[in-house]
């Protein structure tokens, strides 16, 4: 999360928050995602405007920050920055905030690369569940996906498909034996290709 839009939505209600709390957040903002150690009125008016909100008067609001008792905001020569309990506070609240919506977006940008299908709609629906917290749901979605994968690539080389039959034979010698000839045939294996997986075993 680099853009001050990304932190923005990451928040939720920020547009609700007091002025106060608006510029601690931004300050916070500067600090810990643009790495800057210190901000100006200007710097803070600059960034409520990137996402279109009406800034308050930085310079008015900092002042009264850094006069509290304690101050939430420091002044030195360099500018403002964030007392150190202030900061600290914000990081509590801000940080898995801005961590979630850095994943978010990695993942969001992995379905652009793949084509529409099934395995398409599993990542859009591992993601969706990732966003509301459903964390359980998104690893089902995601095995759901890497099945599909597998089976895919399996199926669409000759080699790797006779490779495939030649150790479901070996390896379940006991089961009854499907030779795999079309998609659908590989729900007979569904269990067994999941605890392979899940063991780390090798299935050819």
């Amino acid at each position: 999360m680099n853009s001050m839009e990304e932190f923005f939505e990451s928040q939720g209600r920020f547009a609700n928050l007091s002025n106060n709390e608006q510029i601690c957040r931004v300050g916070w903002f500067i600090h810990r995602i643009k790495g800057h150690d210190r901000f100006s009125p200007r710097a803070i008016t600059d960034e409520f405007r990137s996402i279109h909100i009406a800034p308050p008067q930085a310079s008015v609001y900092l002042q009264r920050l850094a006069n509290r008792k304690p101050p939430l905001i420091l002044q030195d020569k360099r500018g403002y920055f964030l007392e150190g309990r202030e900061r600290k506070r914000l990081d509590d609240i801000l940080l898995p905030n801005a961590n979630t919506a850095a994943v978010s977006k990695l993942l969001s940008g992995l379905v652009d690369q793949i084509k529409d299908g099934p395995e398409r709609v599993f990542l859009e629906e591992a993601i969706r569940c990732y966003r509301v917290a459903a964390f359980r749901a998104s690893i089902v979605m995601t095995w759901n996906l890497a099945y599909d994968h597998l089976r895919r690539w399996i199926i669409s080389d000759p080699a790797r498909l006779q490779d495939f039959n030649a150790g479901s034979r070996k390896r379940f010698s006991k089961s009854p034996k499907t030779e795999v000839v079309k998609f659908d045939d590989f729900d007979d294996y569904r269990v067994r290709i999941y605890r392979c997986l899940w063991i780390r075993e090798s299935f050819f």
